[in-house]
């Protein structure tokens, strides 16, 4: 009789390999791809915080860069974020980062496994791959990211998906090493922003999105030659890392007859700077734990607990991405060098009252500044 596993986890990315690394009982987790780790699709960028969270301790053979500030820098060069005295993120080489993952857990993994159909029969889920290839699950998780076939098949949703584009650049100047650089502007990228991630003296991730469905591309030539070449002169394009990613929140559910979605297949993505290992590695703990309480609405139930939804940070997203730039120098003006707190502040609430634009936006500012309060811990 073909082998029933408790558990078949679609997918070995963060969100995938974390669940499987706290699944107890036998389980399986398929992914299409040749390799572990492998294409990269993605900025890297990871905080300290998730990895205490996921009781994951540093390893050195897959950090490429610690992080001390993160300037969100505004089209007048003026930067909100303020510097910390230690580091509290890192740019993570996913590809050993994913590979790491890997190593920790006991699940057998299958790669290269295409799947083109799943299917309940009775109390178990039928996967199929392409290769006429039959595994039967009670439980499956759905980690096979923002193009899901877990999600189109079993919850009937399809995500709007915007494209990144990025490529590990070489330069000929050294790149600053423990800052994170990101650049916003409508004519830089409207609805969306470039960015500059460190891997090492001379090596960074950069990239470009906008978020108004159109082609990065023009966008991404003019950031390089506008903004990085003036910083660290010639460059040089290596490794492309460009991809997708759902920006416009989480659904209201995301478990249906022992189906669960995860990470990207969620779109577990923050949508206002769209990082997405963090809540990846999250939902699939929390996913792996309701599981193991044989209870999957448990996992709906932490879902609904954080303190912000997809329709929060969706919320978030369109008032930041609304303001135009002088609304975004403004807010640079009062922020330069400092944390979104200061607002909160009595010098801040001055500060703010004297920048027309910002007066116009008041409840709009307060708004984002609320759930960015509530959700950055977990973004990031």
């Amino acid at each position: 009789m073909p082998k029933v596993y408790r558990t078949i986890i679609l997918g070995a990315g963060p969100a995938g390999l974390n669940a499987a690394r706290f699944i107890q009982g036998d389980s399986l987790v398929l992914d299409r791809k040749k390799e572990v780790g492998l294409p990269i699709r993605c900025g890297e960028g990871l905080s300290l915080h998730a990895l205490e969270r996921e009781s994951l301790p540093i390893q050195s053979e897959w950090v490429n860069a610690r992080i001390r500030q993160i300037k969100r820098i505004m089209p007048n060069g003026k930067h909100w974020g303020n510097p910390h005295e230690a580091p509290y993120a890192l740019i993570v080489n996913k590809e050993g980062f994913e590979k790491y993952l890997a190593g920790m857990i006991s699940s057998e993994i299958v790669l290269n496994a295409h799947i083109v159909d799943i299917k309940r029969e009775g109390d178990l889920w039928k996967i199929t791959t392409s290769g006429n290839d039959i595994y039967r699950g009670e439980y499956i998780v759905g980690a096979d990211g923002p193009s899901s076939l877990t999600a189109k098949t079993i919850f009937d949703y399809t995500y709007t998906l915007v494209p990144g584009i990025n490529y590990e650049v070489t330069f000929e100047r050294p790149v600053v090493k423990d800052e994170l650089q990101m650049y916003f502007g409508e004519k830089l990228a409207p609805k969306g922003y470039g960015w500059i991630f460190p891997y090492s003296t001379y090596t960074a991730n950069i990239g470009l999105l906008i978020k108004t469905g159109g082609k990065p591309k023009g966008y991404y030539e003019r950031f390089l030659e506008d903004i990085v070449r003036p910083l660290y002169g010639q460059y040089q394009l290596g490794k492309q890392k460009s991809g997708t990613m759902p920006i416009n929140g989480f659904p209201v559910s995301v478990v249906k007859d022992n189906a669960l979605l995860v990470g990207d297949a969620g779109a577990f993505t923050d949508p206002i700077f769209s990082g997405g290992i963090s809540l990846a590695m999250l939902t699939g703990r929390l996913a792996a734990d309701s599981i193991n309480d044989d209870c999957p609405d448990h996992y709906q139930e932490s879902i609904d607990a954080l303190p912000f939804t997809g329709k929060t940070l969706s919320r978030a997203q369109e008032i930041f991405y609304g303001f135009d730039d002088e609304t975004l120098n403004q807010l640079g003006e009062v922020l330069h060098g400092k944390s979104t707190s200061y607002i909160n502040t009595e010098e801040g609430q001055k500060d703010f009252m004297s920048k027309p634009a910002l007066r116009v936006h008041m409840k709009d500012v307060a708004e984002f500044a609320k759930t960015w309060k509530a959700a950055k811990e977990y973004l990031w």
